[in-house]
């Protein structure tokens, strides 16, 4: 097994992309991320988490929230 550390500039395009692909291999069992010391800001953060939300919930795994639900956490 190798271990490769890499340094990502996260706002270039090559940063982006590598960072979309990196996201893909989270899922897989052949590639582990051991540590991640990201610097991404809140919204970013928050984005993602939506994102993955959406996805779950397209593949039939969560409930989607209701708008009352949704304007309650507020």
């Amino acid at each position: 097994m190798t271990t490769i550390t890499l340094k990502i500039n996260e706002r270039s395009k090559a940063g982006k992309a590598f960072m979309t692909m990196t996201n893909f291999f989270i899922e897989s069992k052949s590639v582990k991320i051991i540590e991640s010391s990201s610097t991404k800001n809140t919204v970013y953060q928050e984005f993602e988490e939506a994102l993955k939300e959406v996805k779950q919930i397209e593949e039939g795994k969560i409930k989607p929230k209701s708008l009352k639900e949704f304007l309650d956490e507020q």
